[in-house]
């Protein structure tokens, strides 16, 4: 998505090119402009071939939902401007609801009122449990490492970490509870709990258990449902 605009300044004209790089982006190219005008009104250099491009790139960034920018200027003295979009993976339930998107990075719940959203924000995986924001990249490099896998990429309801530092997972459209201890290891454990999960469907017997805990190495120890 792009679009152009013409931007005064000290009686020079800047036409400017902005590329929203994510083709879901919810950001339009009028929050982006309206960026780059306050800036480029409030410069006091008038000559637009000595416009601070990296000044231009932190003041794009203060905008909480903008996680990447690029401003370069063409041959033809074109500002063009490159913006990638914050999007929330998961949504945090604390003392505070808020997102975090794929790096760890916390973003406001009312962030997303003055735009469009077009993510399903419904169906994000929930986070709950003891953790502060030193957890919080942590969480999404676990996180990540399990909706990598295939199998579990959209069944993620619900990621938690106890008190003990463990971690817990719940799935969608299912009541087991998977114990997955620390986070190491996490791709063998997950392996572990396909296996099982194979075969107990296979057997009928998966409404049997309430908890899977995959804590141990090689190991899968189930709980049977009282």
């Amino acid at each position: 998505m792009f679009g152009f605009a013409q931007i005064r300044h000290d009686q020079r004209s800047y036409k400017t090119e902005v590329i929203l790089v994510d083709s879901v982006s919810t950001l339009s190219k009028d929050i982006v402009d309206k960026l780059l005008i306050q800036k480029l009104d409030h410069s006091k250099n008038d000559n637009k071939l000595k416009v601070d491009l990296r000044l231009l790139e932190e003041v794009l960034l203060t905008h909480t939902l903008i996680s990447n920018a690029q401003v370069y200027k063409t041959i033809d003295g074109k500002l063009v401007t490159e913006v990638k979009q914050r999007f929330p993976v998961a949504l945090v339930q604390s003392d505070e609801e808020f997102y975090l998107d794929e790096s760890g990075v916390r973003i406001e719940k009312n962030d997303f009122k003055s735009i469009a959203v077009k993510a399903d924000l419904n169906n994000l995986p929930v986070i709950v449990g003891k953790f502060g924001a030193d957890n919080y990249v942590e969480l999404m490099d676990l996180l990540k490492s399990i909706q990598d896998d295939g199998f579990f990429a959209s069944k993620i309801k619900l990621l938690k970490k106890r008190e003990d530092g463990f971690y817990e997972l719940e799935l969608r459209n299912s009541n087991l509870i998977i114990e997955l201890g620390n986070n190491s290891n996490i791709n063998q454990k997950l392996n572990n709990f396909k296996a099982f999960f194979a075969k107990a469907k296979r057997d009928a017997i998966l409404d049997d258990f309430s908890r899977i805990n995959l804590a141990f190495d090689n190991q899968v120890v189930c709980t049977k449902r009282i």
